[in-house]
């Protein structure tokens, strides 16, 4: 490693002893949230702490644009790496950093490049066709590019339609068609999701904040839900 490297540690811990890693056949690993929270920052560092672990990722997002991603995963290690914590992704948007900045975030996308460059794809689709979706997947596994899939955000298309009850019903087959293709193909598979509005505020979350399909938990082999820390209820404010 460069001079820097040293002090980046790439790992959850308390969520690896708990799971003993991410495993292909033991269901979707599912990440909720509510809106704005940070579900997309959250995966990409569980998604480069399983890079480092020799995994190749393809994350898909029909939400985020592909730049986005790549200004996070730049801020991201301008933190974590080399420790410039004036960095952020809408800055590095604006292009509003000095000269000092810029020269960091130079580095960085040299450290970007060395250790991902390789192991981390991204496709960017305006609609959700799982078909398609998977077709492109299965060629990546095949040419030994891709053992890893992560969807960001996971919305059925009826959800554009306003109906509630078939898009819970279309959550769930997504979610079921997802699990039977990493299971089919030996593939991890991630998926982010958002948590019902309704559930804003409130301190202790279960599958039944989960928006529009709460059965999708039963082939969720992870379901991994988090919020805002709450000023009045943990810090006392």
């Amino acid at each position: 490693f460069e001079k820097g490297d040293e002090r980046y540690i790439q790992s959850f811990k308390l969520l690896n002893d708990t799971l003993n890693g991410i495993h292909s056949g033991n269901g979707n690993f599912q990440i909720s949230a509510h809106s704005g929270v940070g579900k997309s920052t959250i995966t990409l560092s569980i998604v480069m702490g399983m890079i480092e672990s020799g995994r190749k990722v393809l994350i898909v997002s029909n939400e985020q644009e592909v730049t986005y991603f790549k200004n996070m995963l730049s801020a991201y290690v301008c933190n974590h790496v080399y420790r410039c914590y004036t960095i952020s992704r809408k800055r590095i948007e604006n292009n509003s950093l000095n000269d000092d900045e810029k020269v960091v975030l130079a580095m960085a996308n040299d450290f970007i490049k060395e250790k991902y460059e390789n192991n981390l794809m991204f496709l960017g689709v305006g609609d959700f066709d799982l078909p398609k979706i998977f077709k492109y997947v299965k060629r990546l596994k095949l040419m030994g590019l891709c053992d890893t899939l992560v969807l960001d955000t996971m919305k059925p298309d009826s959800e554009a339609l306003g109906n509630s009850g078939q898009s819970a019903l279309n959550m769930v087959a997504i979610s079921r068609d997802l699990d039977k293709f990493g299971r089919e193909n030996d593939i991890i598979t991630i998926c982010t999701s958002q948590l019902a509005t309704y559930s804003e505020g409130q301190g202790f979350l279960n599958a039944s904040v989960l928006s529009q399909g709460k059965a999708t938990k039963e082939v969720a082999g992870v379901l991994l839900l988090f919020r805002n820390v709450y000023s009045n209820i943990e810090l006392n404010k």
